[in-house]
């Protein structure tokens, strides 16, 4: 028997849970990453269940028996490429796991690498433009006065942060 891989399946917008009790009702392994967000309503705060990963639910199956899963409400298709479904490392789904289940406070934020360059979106340095540092379990964003040639770092929210696509350098023909 084939060792089942997981794998990222791709569903309508905001159908996540409706696949992920589908796929639970026909015996599959689903992994759902979801967080708690405060929803304001105009008479009322509520608490939701949003997705960390909107569109995207984690399924435990064999590939090639996927047509059954293939046909659950909602689900569009397994990410793929050419020559197929992609396997999730079982190492990422099982941090999904801890991370669920340890009921810490989380949140989607930008896939970000040191160095990147990065602009604050939120909060009191709104605007601001640096590089990414990461220092041990903080985020930090480097701001330099080149002029001086001196930098001064500044820790920062990871939600906070949006990456800043490199800007094109033109040559004179």
């Amino acid at each position: 028997m084939r060792e089942l891989n997981w794998y990222a399946a791709y569903t309508r917008p905001r159908h996540e849970r409706v696949v992920t009790t589908s796929l639970e009702g026909r015996g599959y392994q689903v992994l759902f990453p979801h967080y708690c967000v405060a929803s304001h309503w105009a008479d009322r705060v509520k608490q939701i269940d949003s997705p960390l990963f909107p569109g995207y639910v984690f399924v435990r199956c064999d590939p090639w028996k996927r047509l059954p899963i293939l046909q659950t409400p909602g689900l569009l298709h397994l990410v793929s490429d050419r020559n197929g479904p992609l396997p999730v490392p079982e190492s990422e789904v099982e941090n999904l796991r801890r991370v669920m289940a340890s009921r810490v406070r989380l949140e989607p934020t930008a896939f970000l690498n040191a160095g990147d360059r990065v602009c604050v979106c939120r909060g009191p340095l709104t605007g601001l433009r640096g590089i990414l540092l990461a220092k041990l379990n903080n985020l930090r964003v480097v701001i330099s006065v080149e002029m001086l040639a001196r930098s001064v770092a500044v820790e920062v929210e990871g939600a906070w942060l949006e990456k800043v696509p490199p800007t094109p350098i033109f040559k004179n023909a």
